[in-house]
């Protein structure tokens, strides 16, 4: 186990892992550092990068930070100059128990944060946004380029922009055919390629030269690893036919629209979380 401790911060500019148990505590980091122990009240620098591990105290972020546990104070990106510089990636999951805060960060494609309060400024990739699940977001906040997926709390005067999506809760029915409440939901994603475009647009056979379409579904945390069939229907309508289909496998064929008739796209033997 190896253990940097000093009152006065220093440099690291040579390190590649911290072990399991490890601890770096009031230091620069200038350099990539894969970490299975633990950091605190750590800057790292504009040419640094830590992956992994779990971070207490303040953390200041000017390079990248990715797949960590938080449980300190803050996590900021800003630099000096009061501009956002320090960007996080990965999964992210804050257990903090002293209410820290992840603030003022740019958030690489594909980014999932779950848990704790968010302040400040976060602002995702515009292709691939970041995934926000199980957490509170502070009044006076603004976001752009993230999904607000399920149980994520937005206080009153949070800003978003554009490029902010919401996750579609969905609704539950029982083996009696009646409405019951649901936590699994959904997100509708369209993207050519080199545009994020919302659910519902009109595009043109240019744009859809490369078009990809998603559907990912967030299963509530009582059914994940049960058995189950995911149901994809469709339809084309034209002014004088509508016509429905259903996904079963690779293809699709046309449906009748009789539930009693609907095949199944494919089945699950185990529902993952996402």
């Amino acid at each position: 186990m190896c253990v940097y401790n000093h009152t006065a911060r220093f440099f690291i500019t040579f390190l590649d892992e911290i072990e399991e148990g490890g601890q770096i505590v009031n230091a620069t980091i200038e350099t990539e550092v894969i970490s299975q122990g633990w950091v605190s009240n750590i800057t790292i620098g504009p040419e640094g990068s830590v992956s992994g591990g779990i971070a207490t105290g303040t953390i200041f972020v000017s390079g990248y930070f990715e797949s960590f546990e938080f449980r300190g104070e803050s996590v900021s990106g800003l630099n000096e100059a009061g501009e956002i510089q320090g960007m996080l990636g990965g999964a992210i999951f804050n257990n903090s128990k002293v209410r820290g805060s992840i603030q003022d960060v740019l958030l690489a494609p594909n980014t999932s944060i779950t848990g704790g309060i968010l302040r400040n400024t976060l602002l995702g990739y515009p292709l691939y946004p970041a995934l926000l699940e199980d957490l509170t977001v502070i009044s006076g906040s603004h976001l752009d380029n993230v999904i607000i997926g399920p149980k994520v709390k937005i206080a009153k005067n949070v800003t978003w922009g554009a490029g902010v999506e919401f996750f579609l809760p969905g609704m539950g029915i029982d083996k009696d055919g009646k409405m019951t409440s649901s936590q699994t939901g959904f997100l509708s994603r369209i993207r050519t390629e080199t545009q994020r475009h919302a659910n519902g647009a009109k595009l043109t056979t240019v744009q859809v030269k490369e078009l990809q379409i998603e559907e990912p579904l967030f299963v509530e945390t009582k059914h994940v690893g049960q058995s189950a069939e995911i149901l994809i229907v469709a339809y084309h309508k034209t002014a004088t036919k509508t016509t429905r289909y259903m996904r079963v496998g690779e293809n699709w064929k046309v449906w009748n629209g009789e539930i009693a008739r609907l095949e199944a796209a494919m089945p699950y033997e185990a529902l993952l979380k996402e």
